[in-house]
């Protein structure tokens, strides 16, 4: 609800105690938290403004090799996502059964986790899987000027060059939102918009079965899958995500990195 608590730091949220505050002194100022609407409740309808309005920016940037939402229909591969880490529980989860299958996927990973978390970066990166570009705090970046932009991308890559010695070449913005400024500023920039097509909706913890029901029902060759193993309880992930590759492999779709889906990104210089 940022339009009526106080300016938040540079990086982060307001205290609190001024939360507290607001919610005891004005509470049908707040929107309330649900599981279908996450950390967006209440600002759908703005949301999906922001996605009208870069519809066609998307469109140019995607014919240009800048942004990537799916891979070709007619190879039989999946790319498996992981947002929101790294995490000390549930990234080693996740590695372990990726590892168990024989399995590579991309870990979209938060700057401020990465540091916190460094051992957790390199097992990511030592098992061979791709490290893409999170934001610093993710933050919903339409709130933010192209220059507060910018310092989340270049921290964020920064941190991951520093412990892994390579520099992420892709970014996916926390819930799929950029404005057209924020595009604008993504586009000069030297990593690749990366969506998907597929939303496992983990975030919203429907149960295990749910998840993986979810996924297998709406992945098809190329799809790019989008789930999570940070920032939360993602137990349920966890235990979804064996049922999920083996539905893969038994319908011939082979997982595989986002990289490996999709030709390398126009780098901008």
């Amino acid at each position: 609800d940022p339009w009526v608590l106080p300016q938040r730091p540079h990086f982060g949220s307001v205290p609190a105690a001024r939360l507290a505050e607001q919610a005891w002194s004005a509470p049908a100022t707040l929107a309330r938290v649900t599981a279908e609407g996450g950390s967006l409740t209440g600002r759908a309808e703005e949301y999906h403004e922001v996605v009208r309005r870069t519809e066609p920016i998307r469109t140019a940037m995607t014919a240009a090799g800048r942004c990537f939402e799916h891979g070709r229909r007619d190879v039989p591969r999946v790319a498996l996502t992981f947002d929101d880490g790294p995490d000390p529980v549930h990234t080693r989860s996740v590695l372990e059964i990726l590892d168990r299958y024989g399995v590579r996927a991309t870990f979209f990973c938060v700057g401020h986790h990465v540091t916190a978390l460094p051992d957790e970066l390199r097992r990511i990166a030592d098992a061979g899987h791709e490290v893409g570009n999170h934001s610093w705090s993710h933050p919903y970046l339409p709130d933010l000027t192209p220059d507060q932009l910018r310092e989340q991308l270049d921290r964020t890559t920064e941190a991951v060059a520093r412990i892994t010695g390579t520099a992420p070449t892709r970014f996916r913005p926390p819930y799929g939102a950029l404005s057209p400024e924020g595009l604008a500023v993504l586009d000069e920039h030297p990593t690749a918009l990366t969506l998907w097509d597929v939303d496992s909706r983990d975030w919203s913890r429907p149960g295990p079965g749910r998840i993986a029901a979810t996924v297998l029902e709406c992945a098809g060759p190329g799809s790019v899958v989008l789930m999570h193993e940070g920032a939360g309880d993602r137990g349920q992930t966890v235990q979804a995500l064996p049922a999920v590759i083996e539905g893969l492999l038994d319908r011939g779709l082979e997982p595989v990195t986002v990289g490996e889906l999709d030709p390398p990104p126009a780098i901008r210089p």
